[in-house]
């Protein structure tokens, strides 16, 4: 394992790939935190645009960020940074390039000059300067340092040890997302292999994969400890409390998952066309998944499973190979 020890500044960015997100009355930008692990913190930045997760690592005056949220809520991260002691940002690192997991970085970038920290897939899509979904400069224009992982790199900020890994499967939420072992997997900060009672976003744009999603899940879920605090990349919209889940918790919202990905299977098995299972809906125990605030709507979740299924002939015995293995 190759360990980086690090006493310098570090960032963090992903990109936003086609979510709805539904508020009747948007909210104004905020955060609100627990403390996970003594030093470690799991932030919810609250926006108009949704609720991406920062995990906050600190010793003394020191913090290392994993992910930034959007710029909507780049000033209050900061606020809370130094409400919390916090000076110098030591490093910050990527799970994926959507912007609400990386655009605050623009901001924090003219307070501190962290190294920013992520994949050498997720490097070549942040290099761009673009419109969407808000402004984005690029990454060169912001003149941060930049080291690009490849899996099994170790950050340490004072007692912390944060392991990088790639995920499993390559092709999951995005092409070459990154997940966080926290002091010997103490904390797992999974990124997006977590939004907490809702359907996940799959973003085949950004070279995503429905099966390796699931795959990533099990992996995630076999490898971690039993009394491990996985951290996702959404947990449940304010007001509802902020809190953290467990590996049983994200087997148990993975086999909601592979029950709705059957459900849709056994409508394309009968002839059912994209439209008439959009038409035909699931069943009413998955509507929890779809309660406003939402990420995906249900008809938008059947669309991705008809393409995954499309793209995955085989995909019934892979689903099935995964959920056994979950057991």
């Amino acid at each position: 394992m190759q360990k980086l020890i690090l006493g310098i500044a570090c960032a963090v960015l992903p990109w936003l790939g086609g979510v709805s997100f539904a508020q009747s009355t948007p909210p104004l930008p905020s955060i609100d935190s627990i403390e996970v692990k003594a030093g470690v913190w799991m932030l919810r930045t609250n926006s108009h645009v949704g609720n991406s997760t920062v995990v906050a690592v600190i010793d003394g005056k020191k913090a290392a960020l994993l992910d930034v949220g959007m710029s909507f809520t780049a000033r209050q991260l900061r606020s809370w940074l130094e409400q919390h002691g916090v000076s110098e940002l030591v490093f910050a690192a990527s799970s994926h390039h959507h912007a609400d997991h990386t655009d605050g970085l623009a901001y924090l970038a003219e307070w501190a000059k962290p190294i920013f920290v992520t994949s050498h897939r997720q490097y070549e899509r942040l290099l761009p300067a673009t419109t969407k979904p808000v402004p984005w400069p690029g990454l060169p224009a912001l003149g941060l340092p930049t080291l690009t992982v490849g899996g099994g790199e170790s950050l340490r900020l004072g007692p912390h040890e944060i392991r990088i890994d790639v995920v499993p499967a390559r092709r999951s939420h995005t092409d070459g997302d990154l997940i966080f072992d926290i002091d010997n997997g103490a904390v797992r900060y999974i990124g997006d292999h977590l939004f907490v009672d809702r359907y996940p976003v799959i973003d085949m744009e950004g070279g995503a994969d429905l099966y390796g999603y699931i795959r990533t899940i099990d992996c995630i879920v076999k490898s971690s400890r039993v009394d491990a605090v996985i951290v996702p990349g959404h947990a449940l919209f304010a007001p509802q409390p902020l809190a953290s889940a467990s590996p049983a918790q994200l087997a148990a919202w993975r086999g909601r998952l592979l029950d709705s990905i059957d459900e849709i299977r056994a409508m394309k098995a009968r002839g059912a066309d994209i439209e008439a299972a959009k038409a035909a809906g699931l069943p009413a125990k998955f509507a929890a998944l779809v309660e406003k605030p939402f990420f995906v709507r249900e008809s938008r979740w059947i669309e991705t499973v008809y393409d995954a299924l499309d793209a995955h002939q085989n995909m019934d015995a892979q689903c099935e190979a995964g959920r056994q293995e979950g057991r």
